[in-house]
C-alpha cells in the first residue's frame, strides 16, 4: 500500500461495505474510471458485468451477513489499460480450487458453480486470484484498451498557488506575534512541512492556536513577507505545570523561503519575549534527529544537550522536503537553556547517577545541592 504522501495519479482507491447495496457503487466507480481512458462500449457493460460478479461472490463467501467489515477495489489507469484489484480479508480460498464452469446441462438447465468467475474471466484479459495469507486474499485483472491512454495535462492555472517572494518581500519582513487571522496560516505551514504527522494535533486546528494563544499558553511568532505570507514560525508552549518553563517547539518554514535565515529570527524573537515579557527561567527543545537544519541551530549554541529519547515519534512521522525517510522511529535531542539564575536546589539521586547528573546541571548553569 503506498503512503498518502505517496500515492501516483493513476491510483483510485474505493472502500465498500459489506452490503448487497455495495454492488451497484463498485460497478459505478469501475466504469468511471474506465470512461475517463476513453473506454467504449461494449467493454463498459463487460466491466460493469465483472464488477457486478466479483463484488458479489466476495458478499457471498467472504463475510457473513450483518459483519461490519468492508472489501476494497483499486483501479489503475495505465498506458495499455485498466488494472482492476479486488481485495477482501475476508474467509481464506484456496485458487487452484476455484471451480471450472462446465457449462449448463441442457437436461436440466442447471447452473453449475463457476458462472460468475468464469464470466468474469471471459469479459477481461487478464485474470489473476492470489491469496496473501494474513492480508486476505485478491482478485487482480486487466482490461487492455484498443490504443493507448496518457493522462490530460493540467492547466498551468488549475492550482492555488501563491506567488513566489521576491528579493523586495525579504527586505520588507516583519518578525512579530502571531495575529489571530493569521492561525489558519500557521497551520497550513506545519501541514506544508510535517503533513498530518505532526507529534501533537494542536497546530491542525486554527481555533486552538487562536484560544492557546489568547489564554497564554502558547505565545506564537511568525515571519511575515512583504507580500503577506507568513513564511516562518516557532511558539512558546507553556504548561501550568511548569510555570517558569516553556517549551519552543511548533517550528517551520516554507521552502521556497529557507536559506534567509527566517527560522533564527522568529526564534530569536522568541528568547526575547521569554526573557523580557515573560520571565521565564528557561526553555526547552525536543530536536529531531532526523532534521539536519536542527542540528546546525544546536552547533550555534542554543541550549545544552540532556537528554536522548530514541523512538520517540510514530513511524508515521516525515518531514516534507528536509529530510530523507527513515525506515524506523526517529529520535529526539533534548536541548535545555537557561535563561534566568535560580535559587539552588537539593536533589536526591542515586550515587551510580551522581556524576552524570552533576555534570548536567553544571552545564546548564544551575546551581544544585547533591
Amino acid at each position: 500500500m503506498s503512503k498518502e504522501s505517496d500515492w501516483p495519479s493513476n491510483r483510485f482507491h474505493l472502500s465498500a461495505p459489506n452490503a448487497l447495496n455495495a454492488v451497484p457503487v463498485v460497478q459505478a466507480f469501475i466504469r468511471s474510471c474506465a470512461m475517463t481512458m476513453d473506454f467504449q462500449e461494449p467493454e463498459l457493460t463487460h466491466l460493469e458485468i465483472v464488477a457486478e460478479e466479483l463484488s458479489a461472490n466476495i458478499l457471498q463467501h467472504a463475510y457473513a451477513a450483518g459483519e461490519a467489515v468492508s472489501f476494497t477495489v483499486e483501479c489503475l489507469q495505465e498506458p495499455e489499460g485498466l488494472q482492476i484489484v479486488f481485495r477482501d480479508r475476508g474467509r481464506p480460498f484456496d485458487p487452484e480450487l476455484l471451480p471450472d464452469f462446465t457449462g449448463v446441462d441442457p437436461t436440466t438447465l442447471d447452473i453449475p458453480p463457476g458462472l460468475g468467475l468464469y464470466l468474469a474471466a471471459r469479459l477481461i484479459d487478464v485474470f489473476q486470484a492470489r491469496n496473501l495469507g494474513g492480508r486476505g486474499k485478491e482478485i487482480r485483472l486487466l482490461k487492455r484498451l484498443r490504443g493507448s491512454w496518457c493522462p490530460p495535462e493540467e492547466q498551468p492555472d488549475f492550482r492555488l498557488a501563491a506567488r513566489s517572494p521576491t528579493a523586495e518581500d525579504f527586505t520588507a519582513l516583519q518578525v512579530r506575534p502571531m495575529q489571530p487571522q493569521e492561525a489558519v496560516e500557521v497551520s497550513r505551514l506545519i501541514y506544508d512541512a510535517y503533513r498530518y504527522t505532526y507529534m501533537s494535533d494542536v497546530p491542525y486546528y486554527p481555533d486552538r492556536l487562536r484560544r492557546l494563544q489568547a489564554e497564554g499558553a502558547l505565545h506564537s511568532f511568525v515571519a511575515v513577507l512583504g507580500n503577506g505570507m507568513v513564511a516562518s514560525h516557532i511558539a512558546l508552549l507553556r504548561s501550568p505545570d511548569m510555570p517558569t518553563l516553556a517549551e519552543l517547539g511548533l517550528a517551520a518554514t516554507r521552502r521556497e523561503a529557507r536559506g534567509h535565515g527566517l527560522a533564527e529570527k522568529v526564534g530569536m524573537a522568541a528568547l526575547q519575549a521569554a526573557v523580557e515579557q515573560l520571565g521565564l527561567a528557561g526553555i526547552y527543545v525536543n530536536f529531531t534527529t532526523a532534521h539536519t537544519a536542527s542540528q546546525r541551530v544546536k552547533r550555534q549554541g542554543l541550549g545544552v544537550a540532556v537528554g536522548l529519547l530514541p523512538a520517540r515519534s510514530p513511524e508515521t512521522v516525515e518531514f516534507k522536503g528536509i529530510t530523507d525517510q527513515v525506515p524506523q522511529r526517529i529520535s529526539t535531542l533534548l536541548v535545555f537553556q537557561t535563561l534566568a539564575e535560580r535559587a539552588p536546589v537539593t536533589l536526591y539521586v542515586p550515587q551510580a547517577h551522581r556524576d552524570f547528573i552533576t555534570d548536567i546541571y553544571q552545564r546548564c548553569e544551575l546551581p544544585a545541592e547533591l
